[in-house]
């Protein structure tokens, strides 16, 4: 049996693509995480990069998508009791995705403060055109 999801809204269909391409590997010691917002002109992203420095983190358009790659180094964060030694912070390099069909990438904007990465990512212009609501005057 084949289940298939069903979508009512043409828009859910991009945001799920958009998620289930850029879900981060389980396996990744160090995989920061993602909060995507939309408003009428851009979608904003926001990663979370605790303890990584700038230098460490590039950004790509490549191909239709967007690429960010980073490094969070090990600083041996470590705490001795009782011969026992604790590392509870992950670390290692990291890379992240996501398709930009709908984002005019020659304006992308950056910004890197207080261990987060803020992106502004400026809609194309038809796909601001098609979500604007067109009021018809009843005569």
């Amino acid at each position: 049996m084949t289940l298939t999801k069903y979508f009512n809204n043409p828009a859910s269909l991009f945001w799920d693509e958009w998620f289930d391409r850029t879900t981060p590997d389980k396996n990744t010691p160090f995989s920061p995480k993602a909060n995507i917002k939309e408003n009428k002109k851009n979608y904003l992203l926001e990663l979370d990069l605790p303890g990584v420095d700038k230098k460490d983190v590039s950004l790509n358009v490549q191909d239709g998508y967007l690429t960010i790659k980073g490094e969070r180094k090990n600083e041996h964060h470590e705490e001795e009791k009782d011969g026992y030694y604790r590392y509870e912070s992950s670390y290692g390099s990291f890379e992240r995705s996501w398709n930009m069909d709908q984002v005019d990438t020659d304006n992308i904007e950056a910004e890197f403060k207080n261990g987060v990465l803020k992106l502004k990512l400026p809609k194309k212009k038809e796909v601001q055109e098609k979500d604007q609501v067109k009021k018809i005057e009843i005569k």
